[in-house]
């Protein structure tokens, strides 16, 4: 809208333009390279001199500053309104907006208001309705909505079977309540998380052979002896450096067998046969290798993405909509889930593993990994869920 306002003040001789660059260089992206612009401060005068109505009202702007906005307060009745008043930022509720009106102090008094016409055509204020605020009541999770008594006022008191007008808090917004409640906009992210123990691969030894299977590793050994044992064949009748007594042409053909994924083999190759064998092997090896570093890197890296559910024991946190999920979207047995309540509790069970992992609410599992970001990570797919609302 600004730029509508601005354009008619520029014609085909003053157009705006991207400013020049210093150094020729045509990538305009270059903040540090590009020059100033010689319309910039016209356009900045045009700006200023500027004053249209807006969406939000009047646009005008004092001293390079936005001019501050004065809202007009309505009384609606039946299929008319009167003005009572305005608001400014600078005075809060006044009846006009003459000067010594904008010389009082800020007030927000509906007596600086004029007389309200409430349905009916009654002057008097109707007597204020007592409103019945529902909030969750847990034992963890206090960082959303920490319920305390004031016991000197008493000033609250729940019963069971209670009617509210409102409730606020850490509620989930899901299908099945919406038939009996309406919900605000969702205020936190969505979705449900897998909590599992952060499992160091590292501290087990031997953790790099997971990198392959069994079958793989097998395959790959007897084909370096075989390797070997080709080479020792075509070699022993007339390469003197595969000759000698039994265990020394033992102990060339395994080092010559095992030396070609490492490093280039010092023995020189008679036959062309061997040249061709550890022409191919050498080349096998190559690949070998490269798998090998890329499960390698997977094994490190994106373990935890691939999970999607887990077998044993699994902790969803207590009263949570979590537990009709887990049963009738993630098919885990009733008999299989164990209910948690406080931060505390869930990282005593994944420690000492009476669960193998639990399920929450994205903000739950925030509060839970900002406690123990070190021992416990989140892991799988986010399953879909409508977040928080009022």
């Amino acid at each position: 809208m600004v730029a509508d306002k601005v354009q008619p003040h520029f014609n085909s001789k003053n157009s705006l333009s991207p400013p020049e660059n210093k150094k020729g260089n045509q990538n305009l992206s270059d903040l540090f390279k590009s020059g100033v612009s010689l319309m910039g401060l016209k356009l900045l005068q045009t700006i200023q001199a500027e004053k249209f109505a807006g969406l939000s009202g009047e646009i005008q702007f004092i001293d390079r500053q936005l001019k501050s906005n004065t809202y007009k307060i309505v009384n609606l009745l039946g299929g008319s309104g009167r003005t009572i008043g305005y608001w400014t930022p600078k005075v809060g509720f006044s009846k006009s907006l003459n000067q010594n009106n904008m010389q009082k102090h800020y007030s927000v008094d509906d007596d600086d208001l004029a007389n309200v016409t409430w349905p009916g055509g009654s002057k008097v204020t109707p007597k204020a309705m007592t409103l019945t605020i529902g909030v969750p009541y847990k034992t963890g999770f206090k960082e959303f909505m920490n319920v305390s008594r004031d016991k000197k006022n008493n000033s609250w008191k729940c019963e069971n079977m209670q009617q509210f007008d409102a409730v606020v808090g850490d509620v989930t917004i899901i299908a099945d309540r919406t038939r009996y409640v309406e919900f605000s906009q969702s205020y936190t992210n969505t979705g449900v998380h897998m909590i599992i123990r952060n499992e160091n691969l590292t501290d087990r030894p031997w953790w790099f052979l997971g990198s392959w299977s069994k079958d793989l590793w097998f395959t790959t050994i007897a084909f370096f002896l075989s390797t070997g044992f080709a080479v020792w064949i075509f070699e022993k009748g007339k390469n003197p450096e595969f000759q000698g007594t039994l265990s020394q042409q033992l102990g060339k053909y395994l080092s010559f067998s095992f030396s070609i994924s490492v490093f280039a083999h010092k023995e020189k190759l008679e036959s062309n046969y061997s040249r061709f064998i550890v022409s191919l092997w050498s080349f096998a090896v190559y690949i070998l290798m490269g798998c090998f570093i890329a499960n390698l890197t997977s094994m490190l890296t994106v373990k935890n993405l691939q999970i999607d559910r887990v077998t044993g024991f699994v902790g969803y946190q207590n009263g949570s909509f979590v537990h009709d999920l887990l049963i009738k979207d993630l098919g885990y047995h009733p008999s299989k889930l164990i209910k948690l309540s406080t931060t505390q509790e869930y990282a005593d069970a994944l420690r000492n593993k009476s669960v193998s992992a639990i399920y929450d609410e994205i903000p739950y599992t925030k509060v839970f990994l900002a406690q123990y970001c070190s021992e416990f990570t989140i892991a799988g797919p986010i399953y879909p869920a409508g977040g928080f609302g009022f």
